[in-house]
């Protein structure tokens, strides 16, 4: 996803053979409060964004699980900040869990975010909470070098 306006916008999408008709399309846009990936990028905006986020979007909820109180959400992207990856357990969609990493460019720019969703029954907690984050923060690691080091490689 990047972001836009508060939203997060699908730029790329791939689906796994078992994806009958997914949720998601490209060029959807969903609050940044209630996904992984969104919450990915909000980690790495300045506080002062932040406070500003939750006075235009008004944190709405999605489901029932969706953060609302901006006090729950401040901590929850400071967690975010310290273990580099999100996650949204059934806060943007009932029955579907997501696992999003920040793409980081130059240290401080962060354009978007990876993800990978799945439904709860498919996606186990040893999954989500570990194998999953560690997949995508490998994929992310290797974006971020490929991008810093572009120009350079281009060089030669």
């Amino acid at each position: 996803i990047v972001e836009r306006g508060w939203r997060g916008i699908t730029v790329y999408q791939a689906e796994g053979d078992q994806v009958a008709d997914g949720i998601t399309h490209l060029g959807r846009t969903e609050p940044l409060h209630s996904t992984a990936a969104g919450k990915a990028f909000l980690a790495a905006v300045p506080d002062d964004q932040i406070q500003k986020y939750v006075s235009e979007t008004g944190l709405p909820a999605q489901t029932e699980n969706t953060i609302t109180d901006a006090d729950e959400l401040i901590a929850e992207l400071d967690r975010i900040s310290e273990r580099g990856v999100a996650f949204d357990d059934q806060e943007q969609y009932d029955g579907i869990r997501c696992v999003a990493v920040p793409l980081v460019i130059d240290q401080d720019r962060v354009p978007g975010a990876l993800s990978v969703s799945a439904p709860v029954d498919r996606m186990s907690e040893e999954r989500f909470r570990s194998t999953l984050p560690d997949t995508l923060q490998n994929i992310a690691g290797v974006v971020e070098i490929n991008t810093t080091y572009s120009d350079w490689a281009a060089s030669f």
